[in-house]
């Protein structure tokens, strides 16, 4: 569904930031009609720094109907007279800035694949390997960079702990870092990709894709590794590819989802932008669960849900579609923006309260863009030329105000 915003969202303090987002507290009224879960009537309230509107409305009880009351009970067990109660929205202008500087052949992305190194994983490297230039096509004109690190966390020799492995061929010297920017060709570039993914079956059958992750951008820190420090890049979209049959095999802060996410945010700044994609044994898939012997990849996951990456099934044996569809979510992210709720339409004309302006050298113009409820995200419908763009959009927060007395017989 592709939805274009309807009016301008006006008083908005704008700082000159890439990304930047404000918010100031309103309040509307709506017309007063029947809430969604009950007979009773909708009242308007403001709430916070806005003056408040507790004008009371309410309509005949339906008895029938239990999400229009509650009953209090007393201490000895007893139920008192129903609590009646009506609902309400408060409403937030919001508004995002983003500057775009560059060209689409200037927007950096750097890929960090996260393969899993274990026994079992022979086959699924190789489906890797050969549906990759699904993946590569979609990137070729982004300044893309990108580099390979394994689940192996161990001190052994095969454990990586977030190091990238370095690409090795007879006729390119050993680096760690594929760059639009070098001299290789394309099918270069896909043969040694597809020759270093393949990371071996020797390495731990403890996998920890996310603790790896932690450790690459550990290592990124204070020049701890050149080759990390030089991957991941400040202004970037970050996309992370995790490729596991089993899923995080402990628990330390290392190894959890949220933590990792706090430090992408803490190290590289909070409007750092990042994805990342989970292929693994999705919860519940009990078929693949069987075929493939491993664990359902719970929390690897529930890591791509919390960052709106993709999620696809190991057990495919044809990774085409999977990789094209994670090569169209790395060039989205260079245009799209996230955005703090879902879209409000506040005065119920069936139009959501959001609109792209782009301004240029003193012009402006309202952008087309697709809107994916979902993932509360806006994916501008072509590549962004330079200029300013302004987001401006409503917020919706429905709550709900409880009352004893009936207000009518006040």
């Amino acid at each position: 569904m592709k939805l274009i915003g309807k009016f301008k969202v006006q008083n908005f303090s704008i700082l000159s930031l890439s990304i930047l987002a404000t918010a100031i507290t309103a309040c509307k009224e709506l017309p007063i009609t029947p809430t969604e879960d009950s007979n009773e009537l909708g009242t308007p309230i403001c709430t916070d720094n806005c003056e408040s509107s507790n004008s009371s409305n309410s309509s005949n009880q339906n008895s029938e109907n239990n999400s229009s009351t509650d009953s209090q009970t007393g201490s000895s067990g007893s139920t008192t007279e129903p609590v009646q109660y009506s609902t309400y929205y408060v409403y937030t202008n919001k508004s995002k800035n983003l500057k775009v500087t560059e060209k689409l052949e200037n927007q950096n992305v750097d890929l960090l694949f996260t393969i899993d190194n274990s026994g079992s994983m022979a086959e699924e490297q190789r489906y890797l390997s050969t549906a990759f230039p699904k993946l590569f096509d979609n990137i070729q004109d982004l300044n893309w960079q990108i580099a390979i690190t394994t689940t192996d966390v161990s001190n052994s020799r095969e454990g990586n702990q977030g190091s990238l492995k370095a690409f090795s061929s007879t006729t390119v010297d050993k680096l760690h870092i594929l760059k639009s920017t070098s001299t290789l060709s394309k099918e270069q570039n896909e043969a040694l990709f597809a020759a270093n993914i393949k990371a071996g079956t020797s390495g731990s059958g403890s996998e920890q894709p996310i603790k790896a992750i932690f450790q690459s951008i550990d290592k990124s820190i204070n020049n701890i590794l050149k080759p990390n420090l030089e991957f991941f890049r400040a202004e970037s979209s970050l996309q992370i590819i995790i490729i596991t049959d089993e899923d995080e095999s402990a628990n330390t802060d290392s190894n959890n989802a949220n933590v990792l996410i706090s430090k992408i945010k803490s190290t590289f700044g909070e409007n750092k932008k990042f994805n990342i994609h989970t292929i693994a044994i999705l919860p519940n898939d009990a078929e693949c669960l069987r075929t493939a012997r491993g664990t359902y990849g719970n929390k690897v996951t529930a890591l791509a849900d919390l960052t709106k990456g993709t999620k696809s099934s190991i057990c495919l044996t044809n990774w085409d579609s999977t990789l094209a569809n994670i090569g169209k979510k790395i060039r989205d992210s260079v245009k799209s923006v996230d955005l703090d709720c879902e879209i409000a339409d506040s005065n119920r004309d069936g139009l959501l309260d959001i609109e792209v302006i782009r301004s240029h050298d003193g012009v402006e113009s309202e952008i087309s863009f697709q809107y994916l409820k979902e993932n509360k995200q806006i994916i501008f419908e072509t590549d962004l030329d330079v200029g300013d763009y302004k987001v401006n959009y409503v917020c919706q927060e429905r709550m709900r105000s409880d009352y004893i007395e009936d207000p009518l017989t006040n």
